[in-house]
């Protein structure tokens, strides 16, 4: 009985040990500022709170490819039938 006791009595113990070492969230390696140059168009500080995708690429080809994109995009009307279909269904 004493040795059943001894080994429930240690059981108990080692499974309350933690032998995890204690986590640490790393730095996130953002920089303190925002990049300059030729290839980033200014931007004020509102337009840094929520930037429109136009306002942030510069290049027309690539403008061009992202608007194609968008506007042919099947997922994406599909998902706006579904919320439509969803505000009507409840009159919202």
């Amino acid at each position: 009985m004493i040795r059943k006791s001894m080994i429930l009595a240690a059981t108990t113990v080692l499974a309350g040990c933690n032998l995890a070492p204690t986590y640490v969230r790393p730095v996130l390696p953002v920089p303190p500022t925002l990049p300059t140059g030729a290839a980033y168009p200014v931007l004020s500080a509102t337009d840094v709170a929520t930037p429109q995708w136009r306002d942030v690429i510069v290049d027309a080809r690539l403008r061009t490819i992202i608007a194609r994109a968008l506007d042919n995009n099947r997922d994406l009307r599909a998902a706006l039938a579904t919320v439509e279909s969803a505000r009507a269904q409840y009159r919202v």
